[in-house]
């Protein structure tokens, strides 16, 4: 009997010691879940842990499908974002979680930070260790993230700034230098739809027809703008080369002015749809051959039978363009003046005749009454 009993004595310390500590080989693998385990313990499936673990290395987490849902921090209900304070050890850029300041945070890059305000940030590192901020929560409040599809990164992050070469962003999107870009869309058009146009301007629907959709000014003043009702503004000199042209749908018969050109609030030209022009006064540059001509000694005035014959067979007069002409070239301001200088010259020249033969027609009368 004694012998029973120490037999069951030894039986029941063994299996308390073993209950209490399980030793495996240093060249061992252990699995869980899987008979092939690859390292020295190796889980298939989920992994709970109640209490505080050590890592003396480092924690890797691979395959994972949505970064958001892959590593959690829950309360003691199990709720995810739980309050309270943060705890752990590890101070700056640790390569733990927590520091002395209530923060908790992921790595020397803070990929995640979590505050003892409740804010969180996140960043994605690319291979080349160049940190891209993320988004942020605060009090609950959604965020998005940096996502990158098929050739695309965006974010979804509500009122984010974005800034190259700067870390002060003022706008959605800074930039502190050169842009090169093939083609540009601003305002409410689709870049997809631009075709050859190389720089697209668009307005939205609540722009109000004095509101500016283009403008360019240097330090001192305005130099161009455009404005949604169409009108240009521009300071300074144009240096056109090439046809430049107006072009407008308006009915001819509309008195509509499509060009003007004013010195303050004083209009010094206009032009108007139905094709009326308004200046104030227009100078002609002086032709080079001016019908002075017609007082040279030597100059053969025309017979008056001749003048006759001609313009009861033309229509017009000797030199002067016909109506036929003028319809489908045009008049020629310069060269029209010229023209009717010389017929006014000549006329004049016709009338000088003529009086000196009334003079002569007069003394011959006086002459005949004497007798």
């Amino acid at each position: 009997m004694k012998k029973i009993t120490l037999i069951l004595a030894i039986l029941l310390f063994s299996l308390k010691i073993y209950a209490q500590q399980n030793v495996f080989p240093n060249n061992g693998n252990v699995g869980i879940g899987t008979t092939s385990p690859s390292v020295k313990l190796d889980v298939n499936g989920k992994l709970k842990v109640n209490n505080s673990s050590e890592f003396n290395g480092e924690v890797k987490m691979t395959n994972i499908p949505l970064i958001n849902d892959s590593l959690l921090f829950l309360n003691g209900n199990g709720n995810e974002n739980g309050n309270g304070n943060g705890n752990g050890n590890g101070n700056g850029n640790g390569n733990g979680i927590g520091n002395n300041n209530n923060t908790l945070f992921l790595g020397s890059y803070k990929m995640l930070l979590l505050d003892e305000e409740g804010n969180l940030n996140t960043k994605i590192i690319t291979d080349e260790w160049n940190p891209y901020r993320g988004c942020r929560e605060h009090n609950g409040h959604s965020f998005g993230n940096w996502v990158s599809g098929p050739d695309k990164l965006y974010s979804n992050c509500p009122n984010v700034d974005v800034g190259i070469n700067t870390d002060e962003p003022r706008v959605a999107l800074d930039v502190r230098g050169t842009i090169y870009s093939n083609k540009i869309a601003l305002g409410n058009v689709s870049p997809t739809g631009l075709g050859n146009t190389l720089l697209h301007l668009k307005s939205l629907g609540n722009f109000l027809p004095d509101d500016k959709i283009l403008k360019i000014e240097n330090e001192y003043y305005e130099l161009f703008s455009l404005r949604n009702s169409g009108e240009i503004t521009h300071k300074g000199q144009y240096n056109l080369q090439g046809k430049q042209f107006i072009n407008t749908e308006l009915p001819n018969s509309d008195a509509t002015t499509v060009f003007y050109i004013k010195n303050n609030d004083r209009k010094i030209f206009q032009v108007e749809n139905n094709g009326l022009t308004r200046a104030r006064e227009i100078k002609v540059d002086l032709l080079p051959d001016w019908p002075d001509f017609v007082f040279e000694k030597d100059y053969k005035l025309m017979p008056l039978k001749e003048v006759e014959k001609f313009y009861q067979t033309n229509k017009h007069l000797p030199d002067v363009p016909d109506a036929k002409t003028l319809e489908k070239e045009g008049l020629n301001l310069g060269e029209m003046d010229k023209i009717l200088l010389q017929k006014i010259e000549e006329l004049t020249l016709y009338i000088v005749e003529q009086n000196k033969l009334l003079q002569l027609q007069q003394k011959e009368i006086e002459y005949l009454k004497s007798k």
